[in-house]
């Protein structure tokens, strides 16, 4: 496949009242950002990661497999049914000089050709990129476009029948009952169900983001997050610890796919 990585410079999405402390791999500081009246201090971790670095944070994340029961609770249910053949995982080869790590996470085909779309942070800086589908099929690319001012990137098999999931040109509402699926962990296809939160706004490039009421773990980068039509609404690409009144609580966030697609 001829190689074409089309990397557009990209801003990163940074809601304006937070703070955030980016993954090791990210090199770039983010800036102090207006907070709110209330105080809301966010962790951000971009949650897509190394394989060689998986047993230790398994480990440390283990607190947070709670998950796993509000899975086995979907997996009846027809939204998730018809959703997870579409939900792929991606291991994207990186090397740096003789070293060489695996970056894993989760996307998802949108067309039966195979447009598959996950986030930036998964597949940047990778040589080859590997996508599995629940059925056994497995594809290699070597290229992407990612798309510009966000953390989205997209990837072509140029197939022919494969499962898709169709995307909602409705935003999103706060309230609205959404179902995330991905691989976190090392696991596949873990399905959550949660509430839109709140809207948040990136100073920096006028870009929106929504925070869920679930948790997201590495892996999760390039979930699809579903409306109760079964339609993409949004791409988790991030993880944020909330502090508000004195509560702390993990919740995943996520890119409206409306305006970007």
């Amino acid at each position: 496949m001829e190689h074409k990585n089309k990397e557009t410079q990209l801003t990163k999405t940074e809601p304006e009242e937070w703070e955030w402390k980016l993954a090791d791999e990210e090199l770039a500081q983010a800036p102090r950002k207006k907070r709110w009246p209330f105080k809301i201090v966010a962790l951000l971790i971009i949650l897509g990661f190394a394989a060689i670095s998986f047993p230790e944070l398994k480990f440390i994340l283990s607190n947070q497999l709670d998950f796993l029961a509000g899975n086995q609770n979907l997996t009846t249910d027809e939204i998730v049914k018809r959703a997870k053949p579409a939900v792929v995982s991606i291991e994207a080869t990186v090397w740096d000089g003789p070293f060489r790590s695996v970056q894993q996470g989760t996307g998802f085909s949108i067309s039966p050709q195979g447009k598959i779309i996950t986030n930036h942070h998964v597949v940047s800086g990778s040589k080859q990129i590997k996508i599995s589908f629940g059925d056994g099929r497995v594809f290699y690319s070597d290229s992407f476009t990612a798309i510009k001012g966000v953390d989205l990137a997209t990837i072509e098999l140029h197939s022919y029948n494969l499962p898709a999931i169709p995307i909602d040109k409705k935003a999103p509402q706060s309230g609205e009952q959404v179902t995330i699926i991905g691989n976190p962990l090392g696991l596949e296809k873990i399905a959550q169900r949660g509430e839109v939160g709140q809207y948040h706004l990136n100073s920096d490039n006028q870009t929106s983001i929504f925070d869920i009421n679930v948790p997201a773990n590495p892996g999760n980068s390039g979930s699809p997050v579903l409306n109760d039509r079964g339609r993409v609404i949004g791409v988790v690409f991030a993880s944020s610890q909330m502090e508000n009144n004195g509560h702390t609580e993990i919740r995943a966030l996520a890119i409206p796919i409306q305006a970007e697609m």
